[in-house]
């Protein structure tokens, strides 16, 4: 495996950007509106439909957000 170059000009010439949780959702606003009206359909859908969950994919499900959680901080 060949050593890691520290000079390469594409990573030194990057500025970090200061975390703005303001204008966050301004940058890309299909992102969090699409996933606040995935969730807003599908409970709107239990609730009217009177659907019920197997517990085998609610369970599936909270495992596969936990692992997300878990990768993401990584």
């Amino acid at each position: 495996m060949p050593p890691i170059r520290t000079t390469d000009r594409r990573v030194d010439d990057r500025q970090p950007r200061a975390l703005d949780c303001q204008s966050a959702p301004h940058r890309d606003p299909s992102g969090a509106g699409g996933h606040t009206l995935t969730i807003v359909a599908v409970g709107a859908a239990i609730i009217l439909f009177d659907l019920a969950i197997p517990a085998r994919v609610g369970l599936t499900m909270e495992f596969s957000v936990g692992l997300m959680l878990i990768l993401l901080a990584c």
